[in-house]
């Protein structure tokens, strides 16, 4: 893909961050998105170095989200192979934050986003051997 695909939503709710290894962290936000007449809530992932875009998001703001779209396959003990798909979020952009001063800290964080991603990239390629499907 060499498009950027974004999201654009309401921010329904902003969840803590989970520490799953020392090396690996997550954060998740999940966007009210309206898709002709239908309501649609779509979670994205923020890990690492990158779940800190989310500290100053809050329930009701209008968001754009740049996303990676990620899957990967896992086998289950019962043998049954099972595909997982991971919308991975790297860059927030505000339309209308509750706050107007949480825009500033938001654009300040972003400005490393690219060698954070580059970072995170190479960690989560050496974690996908694990046997948990998430």
């Amino acid at each position: 893909m060499s498009e950027v695909l974004k999201i654009k939503g309401t921010v329904y709710k902003v969840s803590q961050e989970e520490i799953k290894s020392e090396k690996f962290k997550k954060r998740e936000v999940i966007l009210e998105v309206i898709e002709g007449t239908y309501k649609q809530h779509l979670t994205v992932q923020f890990s690492n170095a990158k779940c800190d875009l989310l500290n100053n998001v809050q329930q009701g703001d209008m968001i754009s989200v740049s996303i990676n779209l990620k899957g990967r396959l896992w086998t289950g003990p019962d043998g049954i192979e099972k595909g997982f798909n991971t919308l991975e979020g790297w860059q927030i952009e505000s339309d209308s934050l509750a706050s107007t001063q949480t825009n500033i800290p938001i654009q300040r964080q972003m400005g490393n986003i690219e060698a954070a991603f580059q970072e995170d990239a190479i960690r989560m390629m050496a974690e996908e051997d694990d046997d948990m499907p998430f």
